[in-house]
């Protein structure tokens, strides 16, 4: 049995693995962790008590709640989430005295369905990895936690009023002893005290703790002690005997002794081993057996399991990335090219919502320098024939969704299902050649959801709808902007992902040092 250190990445309090489980030994950690079984099934171990989770099926593990997962018969995908229970609590205070208990009677109840959502919701966003997506994260990972307060948490005190599963009960009992010892294990601690604080007889107490742990009471005792002092030894430049003091241990040759049964070295080799920040080999999470799961088959899962999900770009078809490159060191090069960009597509008064980038950039009277079905690329000169400025203009579209727009372009309702309907991703990788000097950089994003608002909105204007309910309309009409200053030497290149029907207009202007 072992206690398992989580290890905080990119600066988020949670920590996410999907993967095909074979075997997780018996471990515990300070920190909540939420499985969902996503494909197959696995057996988890808690409590005393055996569960066998399903496809679909979710199991809240508690902050030093011991347990362990082992694979069944077939194939499994898991998602396991960490949630960091100490970030969480300074926002949720009631954390501290509440446990979660999900079982096979609630996994079809309508609070456990809405759980699964914020954990798809959270699945999303990790992998696809968009636009501010730690914090999308995070304000995701609140809702899943005020979520569980309200439907799946209950006082670790005994209540005379709740109902009195055994499951529960012994589950409550047994993180309050965990608690208990985690929070006093550097002083000297007993049995008896325990005993007395649960009202139970020593024998029993000592019954469950081996039954439990797997280990007898002192043994995890003196297990518990060496393992936080391996922080003290990689972290600090305490004295070997200071640390064994620190962590309640009588004398120096106890603590070398328990430390050599639990790690196999003495503290001091540990220490000249493993530096500050490593990980040691005797992790938890490097003495299991899974594999991950590839972010394919993650997506193909998910797809099958829900189809609000597959509404989402996660799911879209991605295109070939198209390049595109402007040489505009030549001057001869700002000489009017054929615009093959389909402008006269948004010509109608049916098209203006979807129009308004290419309208903006059409008002510049600029010189197209490059251009395609999906983009195009304008400059302005100054009286010395160098650019002063550039245009470029992409929107998601492809002949076959020109062609549907075509048709429906006298129809705002049929332009408005073409465009829930574009279901591509496309990345745009633009190369501009001949830059020197600095730059502003301006970006106009305009998205699905954009576009899709305001064509609502223009089908629906003659029912009446509330102020609010306007202004959260118009809100969502607006482009997303972004600005910068960049320096530039001889290449700038840009990056651009549009997923559904969406558009982006980038405004790049040379910087006069002068000013």
């Amino acid at each position: 049995m072992i206690k398992e250190n989580i290890a905080w990445k990119a600066n988020l309090p949670i920590q996410v693995l999907i993967a095909d489980i074979k075997e997780w030994p018996i471990h515990f950690h300070n920190d909540i962790e939420v499985i969902y079984v996503l494909k197959g099934s696995v057996n988890i171990k808690s409590g005393g008590y055996a569960y066998r989770l399903s496809s679909g099926d979710i199991f809240i593990v508690n902050a030093n709640e011991i347990h362990s997962i082992e694979e069944d018969a077939e194939e499994n995908m898991v998602f396991c989430c960490h949630i960091n229970k100490e970030y969480f609590t300074r926002y949720y205070p009631e954390l501290e005295n509440r446990f979660f208990f999900i079982r096979s009677k609630m996994q079809h109840s309508d609070g456990t369905e809405i759980l699964r959502d914020r954990i798809n919701q959270a699945m999303l966003e990790i992998m696809e990895k968009g636009r501010h997506y730690k914090d999308k994260v995070v304000e995701t990972t609140h809702n899943m936690v005020a979520h569980m307060l309200a439907s799946f948490s209950y006082s670790l005190e005994e209540g005379e009023q709740e109902e009195r599963s055994g499951s529960k009960v012994l589950t409550r009992r047994l993180i309050r002893i965990i608690n208990y010892i985690c929070k006093n294990y550097s002083r000297k601690l007993t049995l008896n005290e325990i005993a007395e604080r649960e009202n139970l007889s020593i024998y029993y107490l000592s019954h469950i703790i081996k039954e439990y742990t797997g280990m007898s009471f002192q043994d995890f005792l003196n297990y518990l002690r060496a393992h936080e002092s391996t922080a003290l030894l990689t972290g600090t430049s305490k004295k070997i005997s200071v640390i064994a003091e620190e962590m309640g241990f009588s004398a120096v040759r106890y603590y070398t002794k328990h430390f050599e049964i639990s790690y196999g070295i003495t503290p001091q080799e540990y220490r000249s081993r493993y530096k500050q920040g490593m990980l040691s080999r005797y992790d938890a999470g490097l003495l299991c057996k899974y594999s991950r799961s590839a972010p394919e088959d993650i997506k193909k899962v998910l797809k099958s399991r829900s189809e609000d999900l597959n509404r989402e770009s996660l799911f879209r078809n991605i295109t070939e990335p198209v390049i595109i490159e402007a040489d505009i060191s030549d001057v001869n090069a700002f000489a009017a090219k054929e615009n093959l960009f389909p402008g006269r597509l948004f010509s109608t008064e049916t098209m203006k919502p979807i129009a308004r980038l290419y309208n903006i950039m059409d008002s510049f009277h600029e010189k197209v320098i490059a251009s395609g079905i999906n983009y195009v690329i304008a400059a302005a000169e100054n009286d010395a024939g160098a650019a002063e400025s550039l245009s470029i203009l992409m929107y998601n579209l492809n002949d076959d969704i020109c062609d549907e727009l075509r048709q429906a372009s006298f129809d705002k309702a049929a332009v408005l299902k073409c465009v829930e309907n574009v279901d591509i991703d496309t990345d745009f990788l633009v190369k501009i050649k001949g830059l020197s000097g600095k730059y502003t950089v301006n970006r106009y994003k305009m998205s699905r959801e954009n576009a899709i608002t305001t064509y609502e909105d223009a089908i629906n204007k003659q029912n009446f709808i509330g102020r609010r309910q306007m202004i959260l309309n118009n809100w969502r009409t607006f482009p997303s902007i972004d600005f910068r200053q960049i320096s530039v030497k001889t290449t700038l290149n840009l990056i651009s992902r549009l997923s559904g029907f969406s558009a982006e207009l980038i405004l790049i202007d040379r910087v006069d040092d002068a000013k």
